[in-house]
């Protein structure tokens, strides 16, 4: 399952907004994946994807497109966000998972966020991963293991 969010809080959209089109997103992904038995629970996964979803809305904030995708591989299901933002520094790029790293401004960001759900997806048995170019934006991967195995 593939979906385009055109990224663009600058036009009109309030942030009450965003974060409706946000969660309503988060619902039906969740939908998809929860077809599938994997071991994740509910609020680990929509907290995990809300903040990749609202750190993809950053990176686009003078507009751009977030791409959400799931997808079913062999014996793990796979959540990726993808967005064309600003990309993430080569040199900092091992940080982002540190704990309070940011590079947002003061009072715009806690570093938090990409902490926290590195620590979710790890009590899920899962992975999350990131590749990014400057300028070309981001795609984070977020795998979880199927219950049972590929029969499941």
């Amino acid at each position: 399952m593939k979906q385009n969010l055109m990224a663009n809080r600058q036009n009109g959209m309030t942030m009450m907004s965003w974060l409706v089109v946000l969660a309503i997103l988060v619902f039906f992904i969740l939908i998809g994946i929860k077809m599938i038995p994997t071991y994740i629970e509910n609020y680990g996964i929509k907290q995990v994807l809300l903040n990749l979803l609202n750190n993809a809305s950053h990176a686009c904030e003078g507009g751009g497109i977030i791409t959400i995708e799931t997808e079913k591989t062999g014996e793990e299901v796979v959540v990726r966000v993808q967005d064309n933002g600003v990309g993430i520094d080569p040199e900092i790029i091992d940080r982002i998972f540190d704990p309070f790293f940011t590079t947002k401004e003061t009072l715009k960001g806690t570093g938090l966020g990409l902490s926290v759900s590195y620590g979710i997806v790890k009590e899920h048995a899962g992975e999350i991963n990131v590749v990014s170019k400057p300028g070309k934006g981001a795609t984070f991967s977020v795998t979880f293991p199927i219950q049972g195995g590929q029969n499941a």
